[in-house]
């Protein structure tokens, strides 16, 4: 048996699943003798996970299928399905979620939007791999295209460290251009341009 917490519904799971698992956590949990002869688990408790991501979890070890809907389409689900498979250590799993995680659809994979990312930022630590997936997959974006995700709803802003981490890897790639200048003004050009702001904004009073 296994279940979300210590009062979570109890799930069914068989022991010779569990001897085929990836998880760590799931093949080293404690099992006793039966009837004396059929060793049976234990229930297992998994902290911090929602009861409909563990039925996830589980059919996935029956059917080796991740979700059966349009997987760009449910990435909260899919980051809650890797962080479960973070806590079970299983690197199996986790890599079977990254594939459904990276879409290609249209010539381009949607990047998580700010639910999602602050969800895994809330979640996960620092040097979590899931957080590296988002960021490369934010990196395939256009600036153009991020800097204006980040405008678009100030009241819910995108976790701070994920926006510096990922202008960072942005310069970072850029390499040369990190030391560019996104102005072409003069450095008189650049004087008349800011007295012309105070002026502007004297007439506006």
């Amino acid at each position: 048996m296994i279940s979300a917490g210590d009062h979570g519904e109890r799930l069914i799971i068989h022991t010779n699943v569990i001897t085929a698992s990836s998880s760590r956590l799931l093949k080293a949990a404690p099992s006793h003798v039966h009837d004396g002869r059929q060793r049976q688990v234990k229930n297992i408790v998994v902290p911090n996970a929602e009861h409909s991501t563990l039925k996830s979890y589980l059919h996935w070890m029956y059917t080796d299928c991740i979700l059966e809907r349009e997987k760009a389409q449910h990435y909260g689900e899919l980051f809650a399905l890797y962080l479960l498979g973070e806590t079970l250590g299983d690197a199996l799993f986790c890599e079977k979620v990254v594939e459904a995680i990276v879409v290609i659809k249209d010539g381009f994979v949607w990047p998580p939007l700010q639910p999602d990312v602050s969800f895994v930022w809330e979640r996960s630590s620092p040097n979590s791999p899931l957080r590296r997936v988002i960021r490369e997959i934010w990196l395939t974006m256009p600036i153009s295209s991020s800097v204006q995700a980040f405008k678009e709803n100030p009241e819910a802003p995108y976790p701070t460290d994920f926006v510096l981490d990922l202008f960072s890897m942005l310069a970072e790639q850029c390499k040369g251009a990190a030391s560019s200048k996104f102005s072409s003004r003069t450095f008189e050009e650049l004087k008349v341009a800011c007295i012309g702001f105070v002026k502007d904004a004297a007439v506006e009073e």
